[in-house]
């Protein structure tokens, strides 16, 4: 679920950048990281950039959640990420969501919805 959250966030925040785009070419016509912490922080919007770093202290990097390589001493990500971890992950995003969904002048909806 955590890995879920991070990619729902990464999506989001990168539909947020595209819609915002502007002419003046401050930000690059496509991003093309993955850091949902940089992503966050092109969108000039603090609570998103507070969100994006809490989430990730959360979930760590990327390869963390994927590959099992990465993580000290264990063999899966269940053995690292508990259900409250997974809860705040998915509170976050949730709330991330309806912020975006704000700026994009869509309808909110709760994370039930979904």
């Amino acid at each position: 679920m955590c890995g879920r959250c991070e990619q729902a966030m990464e999506k989001a925040l990168k539909a947020l950048l595209l819609s915002e785009r502007d002419t003046s070419r401050r930000r690059p016509l496509l991003v093309t990281t993955h850091d949902i912490c940089e992503l966050a922080s092109l969108t000039d919007n603090p609570w998103l950039v507070t969100a994006a770093r809490q989430l990730q202290a959360i979930v760590g990097v990327t390869p963390r959640m994927c590959y099992p390589d990465f993580l000290p001493n264990a063999k899966i990500p269940r053995d690292v990420y508990t259900l409250d971890m997974a809860l705040n992950a998915f509170s976050l995003v949730d709330e991330s969501l309806q912020v975006i969904r704000q700026s994009l002048h869509l309808p909110l909806q709760s994370g039930s919805d979904w």
